[in-house]
């Protein structure tokens, strides 16, 4: 079964968003992305169970989005099913007093704003990252978790002591350096005292 039958197949039956050739554009927090041959929004589990089953039972590749965010989509698109779990597939019920039941969709903003309004801590270092749930727990899965400060260190030491250049590189930030420092966004204190970068590779 083509991704072309899956669409056919679930028509009918499928309350939710279903589109072909629908720019993936829309669905990125970048704004980039050309078209998914097949879109699917789910409206509620039982889209999402019929979508699944359709898929499984076709040689149609699939792709699971959930706020779009660390995702960077092909201008050439992608050729198979897109699923996107938005906020019909967001909900959050606590069914243990430490324990909480979460939906993919859920953004993980609102699921830190709802721990905190029922007293629940632990989540915290997730405030103000966007995206959903769906997307972090994939995220985790693949490259682990690390502390802010870890992820940052590097890019922190870079911004401290500098980082080698060409020659060419190093003298076209020299002459432009006074150009830079006219314009009022880039006039700061900082510019003005950082390390100059040094010249060469290492």
């Amino acid at each position: 079964m083509s991704v072309v039958e899956v669409g056919e197949r679930l028509r009918g039956r499928f309350s939710g968003i279903l589109g072909e050739a629908v720019p993936l554009a829309d669905y990125t927090t970048f704004r980039i992305g050309g078209p998914a041959a097949l879109l699917a929004v789910p409206r509620g589990k039982e889209d999402l169970a019929a979508l699944m089953e359709a898929v499984a039972e076709s040689d149609t590749r699939f792709l699971v989005l959930g706020g779009g965010s660390n995702v960077l989509v092909s201008d050439a698109g992608f050729d198979g099913a897109v699923v996107v779990l938005g906020k019909d597939l967001g909900g959050i019920e606590r069914i243990a007093k430490y324990e909480v039941y979460v939906e993919g969709g859920c953004s993980l903003n609102r699921l830190v704003e709802w721990a905190i309004e029922r007293g629940l801590s632990g989540l915290e270092d997730l405030a103000g990252i966007p995206g959903s749930v769906a997307g972090w727990a994939d995220l985790v899965a693949r490259h682990g978790r690390l502390a802010l400060a870890d992820v940052l260190a590097p890019a922190i030491r870079l911004a401290d002591e500098g980082y080698p250049v060409s020659e060419l590189i190093a003298t076209g930030w020299r002459t432009q350096v006074n150009k830079l420092l006219r314009a009022p966004t880039w006039a700061t204190p900082d510019l003005a005292r950082g390390p100059e970068q040094p010249s060469g590779h290492e």
